[in-house]
């Protein structure tokens, strides 16, 4: 009996999927607050300087980095109140593209990113008056 198990046993450890085996990415995520009325302009955020066109100051008010498997997800507190971002690997694609979801359900906001380079960085906003903004600027980096 034990010599028929063990065969079968090592060919069903073949199928099974492996935790190692998925990817993962670590996603660095800056929370920015932009606004009309600031007039200096983070150094750290000195590549980012297009993405605030029509605001003449941006601090970095947040950040996180964390490794994360495909499927799983990060989250982070910001602007000092109970809104929660969440950040979710979606997919590898076969291109080496990397999709995301980015959500902050306090704001109603969701958005499916694709980063195509590598390291590509992507940024996106929601308006939180008529002087400022919040924007997120989301890197993920293939481990």
């Amino acid at each position: 009996m034990i010599e028929t198990f063990v065969p079968v046993v090592a060919v069903l450890s073949m199928y099974v999927p492996s935790v190692e085996a998925q990817p993962k990415v670590k996603i660095e995520v800056q929370v920015i607050e932009a606004s009309t009325e600031l007039k200096k302009f983070d150094p750290k955020l000195a590549k980012l300087k297009k993405a605030f066109r029509g605001f003449s100051g941006a601090t970095i008010v947040d950040q996180l980095q964390a490794n994360v498997s495909q499927g799983s997800s990060i989250s982070l507190e910001i602007l000092r109140k109970s809104r929660l971002l969440k950040v979710t690997f979606r997919e590898l694609a076969k291109d080496g593209s990397i999709k995301l979801k980015v959500a902050i359900d306090a704001f109603k906001f969701s958005a499916e990113t694709v980063h195509k380079k590598k390291n590509a960085t992507v940024v996106v906003a929601h308006e939180i008056s008529e002087t400022s903004a919040i924007f997120l600027a989301v890197t993920p980096k293939l481990e």
